[in-house]
């Protein structure tokens, strides 16, 4: 990632920032009309996106795949993984992963701000962050469920096809279904005078293509990735849970 810096770490993956991130956050910190408020809603935003990327990040893990670093740029956050197994299974686990912690924070939230709204003690400032942190998550976790590869929900597309079919043509397939909503993305963008959209648009079709011509090569040159669980070694480990269920918890140590 370059043209990034660190700027600290949680769990032990280290979180960087791109520089182009920081110029837009300035850009919008002092854009005529910016107060204490949208700045605090600007912070905010910037922890779910951190929190969304660690709910990939930790779940990879669990899948014993290594996390090089959560990285925050313009169009979001990406958490860099060492690899992803050819494993309908493990994508699938950790694309949802992302989306499910903006989920349970919006739903953590929507009590608070029911109260803010028919309670009888109504502060209006706090009202509107908690509708600015509901909001704020739902809009993440939907537009991540967009089956627009490389997005989540253009991963569990992959998935699901990839559970039948060869990680290649899985792949292809993924790719062309989020082309045809890149497409409509950046048509509506258009239509609405949002410049963002149609950049998103091209960032992913330009994105899926390159996936798909990496994934296009390794199977080329049958350099598959390995590491973390397979489907097969998932399999294996379900297979071995009931006999070692079955052994004092003092053997269940031991070699």
């Amino acid at each position: 990632m370059f043209g990034s810096f660190r700027i600290g770490s949680v769990a032990g993956i280290p979180i960087r920032v791109h520089v182009l991130f920081l110029l837009l956050v300035a850009a919008l910190a002092f854009a005529p009309g910016t107060g204490a408020f949208q700045l605090v809603a600007l912070g905010v935003l910037v922890v779910c996106v951190v929190l969304h990327e660690l709910g990939h990040a930790l779940v990879a893990r669990r899948f014993g795949i290594h996390v090089l670093d959560i990285t925050l740029w313009p169009l979001g956050g990406m958490a860099r993984l060492s690899h992803i197994p050819e494993s309908s299974r493990v994508e699938a686990a950790i694309a949802i992963a992302g989306p499910a912690v903006n989920v349970a924070l919006a739903l953590v939230a929507a009590p608070l701000l029911l109260l803010q709204v028919f309670g009888p003690a109504r502060d209006s400032i706090l009202a509107a962050l908690a509708l600015s942190f509901v909001v704020v998550n739902v809009l993440m976790a939907a537009f991540n469920l967009l089956p627009a590869f490389p997005t989540d929900g253009g991963r569990l597309v992959r998935a699901w096809f990839g559970r039948k079919r060869s990680w290649v043509e899985a792949t292809a397939r993924a790719v062309w279904i989020g082309r045809v909503v890149a497409v409509a993305i950046g048509i509506a963008g258009i239509a609405w005078g949002n410049w963002m959209l149609p950049v998103v648009a091209l960032w992913l079709w330009w994105t899926g293509g390159v996936e798909l011509a990496q994934v296009r090569a390794r199977h080329a040159q049958g350099l598959v990735p390995t590491g973390g669980f397979t489907d097969a070694d998932l399999a294996r480990i379900e297979s071995f849970r009931g006999p070692l269920r079955a052994l004092p918890r003092g053997d269940r140590d031991g070699d």
